[in-house]
Order: C-alpha cells, then structure tokens, then sequence
C-alpha cells in the first residue's frame, strides 16, 4: 500500500519498524502482517539458499535488512546472500542490493555500478582509518583530510573514496548529518573497515607465497 512504499523509501524507517520488536517472534509476526506471500516466499527461499542465514536472522538488524529487501518489489534489484559466509553475506548483499535499488529509483547513474567494485577500495581504508582512530559509526568531515594523509592507512586522497562514499549516501547506507557522514549502522562502518583488512591480509598472504617461491628458486 502507499503508507509502506512510503516507508520503504526510507531505510531507517523500515528497520525501526522491525527493530522496535526484540523476539524474533514478534518480528516473523510483523512480517507476515506487512509482506505479500511472495514476500515471505523470497525470504524463505533467502534462508534454503544459506544455512546461516536462518540462525542469523535471530539478530533484529540482520532480519530488518533481510525483510526490507524481500517486501521491497522484487524487479528493482535482487538480494543476494552467499557472496560470504554468514553475517558477512548479509551485509555483502545488502549493499549491492542498496545500490541497485538506489539506481532503480534514479538516484545512482546506470554506469556508476560498473566501477563500483574498484570504487570501494578507497573508502574502504578510510572506515578502517577512521575505525583506528575511534570513528566505529560516522566518518567525520573535519577528520577526514588527515584520515586520507594518514600514510599508515593506506588512504588515498579525497577524489579517489569520494564516488563510493556518495554511493552510499544515495543508497541509503550513509546520511549527512552535520558535520559527520553517519551510517545507517555501525556495522556497516564495521563492514567496510573488514573489507580493507582482509585485504590487506590477503595481499600479505600473496606476498608471503610469492617470497617462498622466489626462495625456492635460488636453492
């Protein structure tokens, strides 16, 4: 009806609708009273898909993201849930999902998806560089500059995380609010930092490999 896609125009909106109710009951109960049978019909299918998910959805956060997504019309974008295992895909999928519905909606330019994998990867070292230094919610606008010159942090300069970060505030993740960039949660800053450090991880596995090889070769 009109007063929901009203709603659902506004994720914090949505997600206090089902985070106001603690028990997973009231919540599944919520959700059957608001959501079509196709609705619940994609949600079901969401946990056939991952056996984490079922267990996950037992955190209000997680089963208010997973319900936004599957009330929200099916043609605007897809949620998906298995690029990662557990938590992690919930929110992988979250974000692409944010996205597409962004661009559905006309807020995102059709080609800015194309770039959006490389396009993270700087705004990704700034939510580490600003969970460093304390920042777990927001990325403040005064901090900013020296987060980005901050050489520990890998942080490029402002222009390079810049496309992501407004990305986010067109899909929702990320709102302006004052003299901070807030996100719709902090486990969404939590998120982003653990996309950078994995990595940073993964590059200094791939260098470990790579010294080993080059080792075995002068033997």
């Amino acid at each position: 009806n009109d007063e929901l896609e009203q709603q659902l125009d506004d994720w914090p909106v949505s997600l206090r609708l089902t985070l106001e109710s603690l028990s997973r009951v009231e919540r599944e109960n919520w959700f059957a009273q608001h959501a079509s049978q196709s609705a619940q019909d994609k949600l079901f299918s969401i946990i056939a898909a991952n056996r984490h998910v079922e267990t996950l959805l037992e955190n209000p956060l997680l089963f208010a993201m997973t319900a936004s997504a599957c009330i929200d019309a099916p043609e605007q974008a897809d949620f998906q849930t298995d690029q990662y295992p557990g938590r992690s895909g919930i929110f992988a999928g979250f974000v692409d999902y944010s996205l597409l519905r962004a661009r559905w909606h006309g807020r995102l330019p059709a080609h800015s998806l194309l770039v959006a994998e490389p396009a993270f990867v700087p705004f990704e070292q700034l939510c580490l560089a600003a969970a460093r230094r304390g920042f777990h919610d927001r990325l403040p606008k005064n901090e900013m500059p020296s987060l980005a010159s901050d050489r520990n942090d890998r942080v490029t300069p402002s222009p390079a995380w810049n496309p992501a970060l407004q990305m986010c505030l067109a899909g929702g993740l990320l709102e302006d609010a004052g003299s901070n960039f807030r996100f719709l949660h902090e486990q969404f800053a939590e998120y982003f930092a653990a996309r950078e450090v994995a990595r940073q991880l993964s590059q200094a596995h791939a260098d470990a490999r790579f010294d080993a090889a080059f080792v075995s070769q002068l033997k």
